[in-house]
């Protein structure tokens, strides 16, 4: 399978310079192919329509000379004359090329802040940022080369000496990454993970701050270690979720093998099936629904008589929206429902009020419950 000449068909159907036969030809592609259908996605997530509306409106000003040349100097396979006969096909294609092949969004300073925003953000060790939101399927920066598609990243190096990478959620956004060992990590919305290029020390060493789900790799002689603030999980190998987004209160729920949860002289070994809730001066352990722990891997979060200012962090944090509680009162009133992220919020809006009799009014880009 030649990856680059379906990487140019994908190009031209974003373009939509594509004719019938093509398209029925990529279809068939991709429906027969998974890294096919992979790449398709993620270049089609980082280039949705209304950004190319947006670089189709601009074409007039860019200087699509200099695009088309720097095209040409990193030895692209694009073939971009063969899409249309049409200047402003020629130069869509061009533009569309040069930003999703040769832009990927990399910044080499410290400037703009990773995380503020609603892209995530991967930042090297030496400050260059990495936009993984409009960044191409595959990314080269410094010594690492980044394979980046259907919401995962997985990632190879070949530095001497590791160095340490911060990558950031932001709200209504969820994440994967594929560790150098292995370890599978989802991350929720709103969290932050850093980790080293490469574990070439005696043990395997992450800190998380927010929610993630890890499914650590096993390494004999290379205990995993998960830092939250104020707490330490040592894991071995097994399945676990973290939270803490309430840095005050970190929760380790186990699902299978073995961790120790340790918050200065206190430490417990847990059960899987079994929640450790720590406040940095002592521990409490529990049972735990894995419904309502874990379900947030699926888009869904479920409530049930939760403090409503418990929820409307949750639902801020989900969608990437301000959710503004207007009468004080509600803050302690008890919520029960269901989020679904894959659902439109104006849906959830909507069945709270049905549900709960809570009103609310969308304002200044907010949404305020009264």
């Amino acid at each position: 399978m030649d990856l680059e000449a379906i990487q140019q068909l994908i190009i031209e159907e974003i373009a939509g310079t594509l004719t019938p036969e093509q398209q029925t030809h990529l279809r068939q592609i991709v429906a027969d192919n998974e890294e096919a259908a992979a790449l398709r996605a993620a270049m089609h997530e980082a280039l949705p329509p209304e950004k190319v509306a947006t670089i189709r409106a601009g074409l007039d000003m860019e200087r699509p000379g200099e695009i088309i040349a720097g095209v040409k100097r990193r030895k692209r396979k694009v073939f971009l004359l063969k899409a249309s006969g049409i200047a402003a096909s020629i130069l869509l294609l061009a533009a569309i090329c040069w930003q999703l092949l040769l832009a990927p969004a990399i910044h080499p300073g410290k400037d703009r802040l990773p995380g503020n925003g609603k892209h995530i953000a991967l930042q090297l060790a030496n400050g260059k940022t990495i936009d993984l939101s409009t960044a191409g399927p595959r990314v080269r920066i410094d010594n690492i080369t980044l394979n980046n598609a259907n919401k995962k990243l997985s990632y190879a190096t070949d530095e001497s000496i590791p160095q340490l990478v911060t990558l950031y959620i932001p709200a209504g956004k969820d994440y994967n990454i594929v560790l150098s060992d292995g370890t599978e990590i989802m991350l929720n919305s709103a969290t932050t993970l850093q980790f080293p290029s490469a574990f070439t020390g005696g043990a395997r060493e992450v800190t998380i701050q927010g929610e993630a789900f890890l499914k650590v790799a096993k390494q004999a002689g290379k205990p995993f270690l998960v830092h939250l603030p104020g707490n330490t999980v040592q894991v071995l190998g097994t399945a676990f979720n973290v939270n803490t987004y309430d840095s005050a209160r970190v929760k380790v729920a186990l699902v299978n093998g073995s961790v120790r949860l340790t918050s200065g002289v206190d430490s417990v070994l847990l059960k899987p099936g079994y929640l450790a809730a720590s406040n940095g001066q002592k521990m409490q352990v529990a049972r735990f629904d894995a419904e309502e722990v874990l379900s947030w891997q699926q888009g869904i979060y479920n409530f049930y008589n939760t403090p409503f200012s418990e929820a409307a962090a949750v639902i801020s944090r989900w969608y990437g929206i301000d959710f503004i509680i207007d009468d004080p009162a509600l803050n302690k009133r008890l919520f029960t429902g269901v989020i679904d992220r894959n659902q439109p919020l104006q849906q959830f809006l909507d069945n709270m009020k049905a549900t709960n009799g809570l009103q609310y009014e969308i304002r200044d880009e907010s949404i305020h419950i009264r």
